[in-house]
C-alpha cells in the first residue's frame, strides 16, 4: 500500500470584500489560525482549463474573502491552492495577491493596507528544497517606505505589532511581538533568517521557550507506529469495487484529542464510516503541533487504500 501524508497547519482563510454576486454554495465553519470561529459561504465552479475555483464570501453577504484555484473539489475549509490567489477586506479592498504552486506559495507575494495601501512585497523561493521568504519592501500605512531593497528596520502591524530588522531580504537580529492591546507575544533572534531561539506567552501568562516557529503534531511511538495503529484496526468494508482510496482530514487539538474528520475525496463509498472512525480512534495518542512553542490545533492528513472484504485485488 502506497502511504502518503502530510501535515497541514492551520491555513488562515483572508477576512473578506469585494461586491461580485450573491454567493449559493456551501456554508463552512472553522476555526483559523488566531483561534477565531469564522463562517463563509463557499462557491466552487468547474473550469476545463484550469480546475476548480473556490470563491468564499462573507456569511449571507455577496463580499468576496477569498478566491483560489484548485486542482480538487474542496469540501471544507482546506484546499490545495495552485495559481493565482487573492484575498480581500471587508470594505473590498485587496488584501494580499499572491501565486501559489502545490499549495507553496512561489514568486512575488504583495499584501496591502485595509486603506488600500502597499504594505509588503516579497519573494518566495526555493533554496536546497526549503522554501524562502525574502522581504523586498514593507511601507507603513501612511506610505513611508520602511524597507527597501531588502534592507531597513520594519514595524509591521497584523494581528500583532512587529518589529525588527531586514538585511538582505531575510530577519536578522531581535524581533519583538506584541499584541495591540500591548501584551507581549514574543521576542525572537535571528541570524540571517534563521531562528536561533525564541520566549513566547500565551494568553494566561504561560511562557515558552522554543528553536523552531513551528512543530508538527506528534503520533506516539512515531509515523511508524501511526500506520501499525492503522493496520492493525482498519476493517475492509463490504464493496463492488475492489480498490477504493480515501483521502482524510482530521483535526488535531491542543490537548492531543481528535474530535473533528472529514473526507478530501467522493470517489470512495463503502470506506467512509470506516476511515473516519479510524482517525477518531486515534484520539488523545498525538503530542500537538506548536506554534512559537505554544500548543495549537492543527490538521493531519493522509492517503488510504481499502480493499473489498468481498473483492480483492490479485
Amino acid at each position: 500500500m502506497k502511504k502518503v501524508f502530510h501535515f497541514i497547519c492551520l491555513i488562515l482563510l483572508a477576512s473578506a470584500a469585494s461586491a461580485q454576486k450573491r454567493p449559493s454554495g456551501k456554508s463552512i465553519s472553522f476555526i483559523n489560525d488566531e483561534g477565531k470561529s469564522v463562517t463563509y459561504d463557499r462557491v466552487i465552479t468547474w473550469t476545463k482549463k484550469a480546475g476548480f475555483q473556490v470563491e468564499d464570501f462573507y456569511q449571507g453577504s455577496d463580499q468576496l474573502a477569498e478566491i483560489a484555484m484548485t486542482p480538487l473539489k474542496p469540501e471544507y475549509h482546506y484546499f490545495l491552492k495552485e495559481g493565482k490567489f487573492r484575498s480581500f477586506y471587508e470594505n473590498g479592498q485587496l488584501k494580499d495577491d499572491a501565486t501559489y504552486l502545490q499549495n507553496n506559495l512561489k514568486g512575488v507575494r504583495s499584501q496591502y493596507f485595509e486603506n488600500g495601501r502597499l504594505f509588503k512585497r516579497s519573494l518566495y523561493v526555493k533554496k536546497n528544497d526549503i522554501l524562502i521568504s525574502l522581504v523586498n519592501e514593507v511601507w507603513d500605512q501612511q506610505g513611508n517606505q520602511l524597507v527597501m531593497e531588502g534592507q531597513g528596520r520594519s514595524t509591521e502591524i497584523s494581528e500583532l505589532i512587529e518589529t525588527g530588522n531586514y538585511v538582505d531580504g531575510l530577519k536578522d537580529s531581535v524581533w519583538t511581538g506584541t499584541y495591540p492591546n500591548g501584551r507581549f507575544c514574543y521576542k525572537e533572534t535571528y541570524t540571517k533568517g534563521i531562528l536561533i531561539n525564541g520566549t513566547s506567552s500565551d494568553p494566561e501568562g504561560k511562557t515558552y521557550e522554543y528553536t523552531q516557529l513551528t512543530e508538527r503534531a506528534i503520533f506516539e511511538g512515531g509515523m511508524d507506529a501511526f500506520w501499525k495503529f492503522i493496520a492493525k484496526n482498519q476493517r475492509h468494508p463490504k464493496s463492488r469495487v475492489p480498490r477504493e482510496t480515501v483521502n482524510v482530514s482530521f483535526r488535531i487539538e491542543k490537548d492531543g484529542s481528535v474530535k473533528e474528520a472529514f473526507l478530501m475525496n467522493e470517489e470512495s463509498y463503502a470506506a467512509n464510516d470506516e476511515v473516519i472512525r479510524i482517525a477518531l480512534l486515534t484520539s488523545g495518542k498525538w503530542t500537538p503541533g506548536k506554534k512559537r512553542g505554544i500548543p495549537q490545533p492543527s490538521w493531519f492528513d493522509y492517503n488510504i487504500s481499502f480493499f473489498s472484504s468481498t473483492s480483492r485485488l490479485p
